[in-house]
């Protein structure tokens, strides 16, 4: 979250984005551009991050859904919420 400070000039940003090749860098962008219009708060970075998440698994419905049919596309979305819960329950202490 400190990469995406906007006190930090584009520069500045720019290059602590670029040092650290591993992390997603338009998630970093996007989520500066949102505490520009809406502040430098974890609650802002908290909601971006669970809206990604819920149209992640909206779009996984869609996609099998599209491919196969409804009842796989339900399936396809339980499977991707199940991960998700799964995985941040089994990470955190």
């Amino acid at each position: 979250m400190n990469d995406a400070n906007p006190k930090l000039t584009f520069k500045e940003f720019y290059d602590g984005i670029l040092f650290w090749e591993y992390i997603p860098h338009m998630y970093f962008y996007l989520v500066r551009i949102l505490f520009e219009l809406f502040g430098y708060t974890t609650l802002v970075a908290r909601v971006f991050s669970a809206i990604i998440g819920v149209l992640g698994v909206y779009s996984m419905y869609l996609l099998a859904k599209e491919i196969f049919n409804k009842k796989v596309g339900l399936v396809a979305a339980d499977f991707s919420i199940s991960k998700y819960f799964s995985y941040f329950v089994l990470t955190r202490d």
